[in-house]
């Protein structure tokens, strides 16, 4: 006789995959609410004792007196300690119906507006209001219980109150981290995002192909343990690449950069170049999933960024394979889609610190960012001892100063004025000061760092000391002020944070008007635009809604080890209905 579970189990697999999804949140959200409506009691007489946010708990939130339940919050009989709380089952129906048919819906729709955190707040209190007011009339009619009520002087309808009202603004925006959390146990499953694109009966198929997939910031190197890409992160990109590989549905691959990295290394180490990288990985699953994409993949660009500057078609060249990378500009890729309406690079264009320098006084022909990492690859943390330029207040009130100097000063006075080449100079010291003196307490009993400390370069130039650093870049805060196209205070934190990349992509879809964003609120999003970008090492996905142009703008995040984002990540881009979509995919 045939088991009945195995045959309920069955019929459910045959639902819908949405249905099934929305099922699983529903329970998820049911059974961890409804422990939390157990601590809430708890919660509740803490809060009540303590007076600057006593205000916050002002609601008299009860239940039938014939169940004769309330005597919980008479702290005498029930003490805070005892961390008792309590609830009926019928919250688990309750909060499983708010979350998954009210604030599901209401933050992807209004994250896909890009509306500012308050509102939403806002609209999320509203909702939780109605939702549980509504809920709480619809049990009365089953139940014939109030299963619970409000007995303060803000009760609506009594089933709800304003008193409890910033409590559920506050709920609303913790609700935003715990879908996004759901939403990555949706994606946990035996296979990888569109693995379907190659089963069985498709492969050797025709499809029409739809899909670029972006990938960057991945910085290889040398491999060894202590390298930001190693241990299971060359057989995670091994196994996304063959995916991509074999998927049908793929038309084009793009390395958005900061792929083979010539930068991330000590200052004691010689930086390997692009073919010594390749050729060290040569005989690796990681290398084989690459030459299978050139193989099977119509086109493989390769667009260079700040660590792999270097990058040409000559120096990009994989042996065993016909069809080698296509080392292209930012520019000529726009080029070619330009009536798709896609445009990708990988953001270092418009950063101080790592974009092209072509200066008389910038060392080596690099950017001050080459340098800057070297040092901070000095220790183990390099992304924590770059980060703490940031933060630096000293360096923050140098750098207003120096901007409101410069600002006072038309073009041809800053050109002559002595001593704003003298404060741009004094900049650069303070910055790689400060960035030595960080790095010296991460360097766990290694020699400090100091301005007669080597560093070792490649091949095609001289080795030079931290000295060297300090005496060089006098022009760059200067030349990067006078230009008109990217604001000064941004061109500094680009690559400092999350949002750091966003007005760019903004700036790119033409001029701000606020008009615009109101008027497409309500409207259903139209993307006329799609803006990729990699370097910040966090992914993103914001609608742009306020400029002339209707835009999305995704950062691919990375693929290799860094604080910022927890897992790998890259990009999707499908063509649907003459429509491109984004996605952002995570491993």
């Amino acid at each position: 006789m045939e088991d009945t579970s195995i045959r309920t189990y069955s019929k459910l697999k045959q639902w819908p995959k949405r249905v099934r999804q929305a099922l699983f949140r529903f329970f998820l959200y049911g059974a961890s609410l409804i422990a939390g409506e157990v601590a809430f009691y708890t919660i509740t007489k803490i809060g009540r004792s303590i007076k600057p946010i006593a205000w916050l708990f002002t609601y008299q939130w009860s239940v039938d007196p014939r169940f004769h339940l309330d005597t919980i919050w008479d702290t005498g009989v029930v003490p805070i300690s005892s961390l008792y709380g309590q609830a009926s089952l019928y919250m688990f129906l309750v909060y499983g119906a708010i979350c998954v048919f009210g604030l599901e819906p209401a933050y992807r729709w209004l994250k896909s507006k890009n509306v500012p955190a308050f509102f939403r707040g806002v609209l999320y209190m509203f909702i939780i209001l109605f939702m549980e007011c509504l809920l709480g009339w619809v049990l009365r009619g089953i139940t014939g219980f109030d299963i619970w009520f409000y007995a303060d002087a803000g009760a609506i309808l009594r089933y709800t109150s304003w008193a409890i009202a910033p409590m559920w603004f506050i709920c609303g925006m913790i609700s935003e981290n715990v879908i996004n959390l759901i939403d990555s146990f949706d994606a946990l499953k035996f296979r990888f995002y569109g693995f379907d694109g190659y089963t069985p009966e498709t492969v050797g198929t025709e499809k029409p192909r739809t899909k670029t997939v972006f990938l960057s910031d991945i910085h290889i190197t040398h491999g060894r343990r202590s390298a930001v890409f190693s241990k299971a992160y060359p057989y995670q990109l091994a196994v996304v690449l063959r995916k991509y590989a074999y998927d049908v549905r793929v038309k084009e691959l793009v390395l958005l950069g900061d792929i083979f990295d010539t930068w991330m290394y000590g200052v004691d180490e010689r930086p390997l170049s692009i073919p010594e990288i390749i050729k060290l990985w040569e005989r690796t699953p990681l290398m084989d999933s690459l030459k299978l994409c050139l193989e099977r993949i119509p086109q493989v660009y390769y667009i260079p960024g700040n660590h792999d500057m270097e990058a040409t078609r000559e120096r990009l060249t994989i042996e065993g394979v016909e069809k080698q990378l296509l080392c292209v500009s930012p520019g000529g890729f726009n080029k070619l889609h330009a009536n798709e309406g896609l445009y990708a690079e990988h953001g270092n264009r418009v950063d101080l610190f790592n974009a092209p320098d072509t200066a008389q006084d910038a060392l080596c022909g690099l950017p001050l960012g080459y340098f800057m990492t070297r040092i901070a690859c000095s220790t183990a943390e390099p992304e924590k001892v770059l980060h703490r330029i940031s933060k630096e207040r000293i360096l923050a009130r140098s750098l207003k100063e120096f901007a409101q100097f410069a600002g006072s000063l038309d073009t041809r006075q800053m050109q002559a004025n002595c001593e704003l080449a003298g404060q741009s100079s004094v900049l650069v010291k303070l910055i790689v000061d400060v960035l030595v003196a960080y790095a010296n307490r991460k360097r766990n009993g290694l020699p400090k760092l100091t301005d007669e400390t080597t560093i070792l370069m490649g091949a095609e130039n001289d080795s030079v000391t931290i000295g060297d650093i300090k005496k060089s870049y006098g022009s760059l805060f200067i030349r990067w002020f006078e230009r008109k196209d990217v604001p000064f205070v941004k061109s500094i934190l680009a690559a400092a944070g999350k949002h750091g990349l966003d007005w760019y992509a903004d700036s790119l879809c033409g001029g701000k008007d606020f008009r615009l964003f109101f008027s497409r609120l309500l409207c259903r999003n139209k993307v006329e635009k799609i803006i990729v970008f990699g370097h910040t090492h966090c992914s993103v996905k914001s609608f742009i809604q306020n400029r002339k142009i209707p835009g999305l703008y995704v950062n691919t995040g990375c693929f290799c080890k860094t604080g910022k984002d927890r897992s790998p990540t890259w990009v999707e881009v499908v063509e649907r209905n003459g429509k491109l979509k984004a996605f952002i995919r995570r491993f």
